[in-house]
């Protein structure tokens, strides 16, 4: 009998601690789509004139690649937690 409490109990920790983990990793998931669509805001409104245009460029799309790889492994880390509920 107290081994199906301890149990339930574990299960309710485990769930409730993935729940929290869920949580945190979709606020970064946001957090991260936030500054990618900032990012290519910016890069849409250089100015072509600038005399440092290639270089911001470069930069602006460089941080929007390291930002796809890093939405995307938030977006596996979310697949992962949901498959242990």
């Amino acid at each position: 009998m107290y081994g199906n409490i301890a149990k339930a109990g574990r299960k309710d920790n485990k769930t409730r601690y993935l729940g929290k983990q869920l949580s945190v990793l979709n606020a970064s998931l946001h957090q991260a789509e936030t500054i990618k669509t900032r990012i290519e805001q910016q890069m849409d409104n250089l100015d072509i004139m600038d005399k440092f245009y290639e270089k911001k460029y470069q930069d602006m799309e460089t941080r929007l690649y390291r930002l796809y790889d890093e939405i995307e492994g938030v977006e596996n880390s979310i697949e992962e937690v949901k498959n242990r509920l």
